[in-house]
């Protein structure tokens, strides 16, 4: 909301939070407290017609990189009476370096945070912050950020049917879902995943079905930048993927037979079986639960 009031944890300054009708007060406080009416800061404050500005202080907030946003309420007091908040605004703490582990997932903030990122320090600053070179600003800047990699992608193999949903992981794997133009292994297309996209470290995508039998090769991932075509650019795994044919064996159960009220521990046979992202069985039409592969 633009009505609320963003704090950068350690950081000195105050607020200045806009409230009218208060001819008659004075002694204000600017109180900032957790959701369970915990106080968390008292600042003193002055009204000046328009605004009731508090104190400049220091927010020494403890964030994690589970936990990288606060909101907590902001109350304004004068004589001791709690002022309504007319824009119900929140107060809200938060760490750039907590929310960009790399370039990518730093640009992919909403710019409203004022965090950019410092390739000399490889940290998501604070604007306004010391750093050396330019800071790369917003998710058009993903062209700059470096190094882009594919550090591990899993499974590494699936069914030439496809329909296998590969996890990949890396590094400035883009800023935004909408940057990512395309994932294919070689020249077969998969399907990205959109849901499931991590700003600048985590994607996936379905493989699409082959036609021409077995298949080894990389997976390449191109992004788009902005509108303009020829704003792209590549990253490519250094392992191969694998398309290929699961074959059961010619007797591949084994025992061959049991009990029809079933409770029998089975044991499948055959190649290239484990491949692809899920596995089911089925026997004589009756789901067969995998204990172990």
């Amino acid at each position: 909301d633009t009505n609320d009031y963003l704090i950068h944890s350690h950081t000195t300054q105050g607020l200045s939070v806009r409230a009218n009708n208060l001819n008659g007060f004075d002694n204000f406080n600017c109180i900032i407290e957790d959701k369970n009416g915990y106080q968390l800061f008292r600042m003193t404050g002055t009204w000046n017609g328009s605004h009731v500005n508090c104190e400049d202080i220091f927010f020494n907030v403890s964030l994690n990189a589970t936990n990288t946003i606060l909101e907590a309420v902001l109350v304004i007091q004068g004589n001791n009476l709690t002022i309504e908040n007319p824009d119900n605004a929140l107060a809200i703490f938060y760490s750039c370096p907590l929310m960009g582990d790399n370039c990518g997932h730093c640009l992919s903030n909403d710019l409203f945070f004022h965090c950019g990122y410092c390739s000399q320090k490889n940290e998501c600053i604070l604007l306004g912050s010391s750093c050396p070179d330019t800071i790369l600003v917003g998710i058009n800047d993903i062209t700059e950020c470096e190094p882009r990699r594919i550090e591990s992608f899993s499974p590494k193999a699936g069914p030439i049917r496809g329909g296998t949903i590969i996890n990949i992981e890396g590094v400035n794997l883009g800023a935004d879902r909408s940057q990512v133009d395309s994932i294919k292994i070689g020249s077969v297309n998969c399907d990205h995943q959109e849901d499931d996209y991590v700003p600048g470290s985590r994607l996936s995508c379905v493989t699409e079905e082959i036609t021409t039998g077995i298949l080894n090769d990389n997976i390449i991932i191109t992004f788009k930048v902005g509108q303009d075509d020829n704003n792209k650019f590549m990253v490519t795994s250094d392992d191969e993927y694998q398309f290929l044919i699961p074959q059961l064996d010619p007797q591949p159960a084994s025992p061959a037979f049991g009990p029809l009220s079933g409770g029998n521990n089975v044991t499948i046979m055959g190649t290239n079986l484990g491949i692809g992202s899920s596995r089911s069985i089925t026997l004589a039409g009756e789901t067969c639960h995998i204990l172990d592969e």
